[in-house]
């Protein structure tokens, strides 16, 4: 497992090096900053609970931020071909978290859930890496799919 150390801090070391988690006496880390909308005790792994929910939508939102808000409403302008684009493609849309209060993508958040069942559930429990190639094509797997 690769340490979670200053280089791999939150942010977007996770395109590089992949997912890194690791569990302390605490709590467990992980290289994306936190969104906190399912657990009140922070991220987990290696079990499918809320803590893993947070660590999966986390990731997402890291992997799949939402776009603008200038753009998301750049459809009212929209030709009707444009239009049904825009409203068929969830990496368009977000979607407000009141409890985290932050806003995330639609693909994000359409994909958090089977994320933690394939991903985060199935990492040890002491945490561990998950490659930035894996990360790839867990996505390119999934995204047509939740479109």
């Amino acid at each position: 497992m690769l340490p979670l150390n200053d280089h791999f801090m939150p942010g977007d070391s996770i395109r590089h090096v992949g997912l890194i988690v690791e569990r302390g006496a605490i709590s467990v880390a992980a290289n994306v900053y936190p969104v906190r909308q399912f657990s009140r005790a922070g991220f987990d792994c290696g079990t499918l609970n809320d803590g893993a929910s947070d660590l999966a939508l986390s990731v997402l939102h890291t992997l799949l931020p939402p776009i603008p808000p200038a753009l998301e409403r750049a459809h009212d302008d929209a030709d009707d071909l444009t239009y049904r684009q825009l409203e068929a493609d969830p990496s368009l849309w977000s979607k407000w978290l009141d409890r985290a209060s932050c806003r995330i993508s639609l693909l994000a958040w359409k994909l958090h859930a089977h994320f933690a069942a394939d991903v985060v559930s199935r990492m040890d429990r002491e945490g561990g890496h998950v490659s930035a190639p894996d990360l790839r094509h867990w996505l390119a797997a999934w995204s047509p799919i939740a479109r």
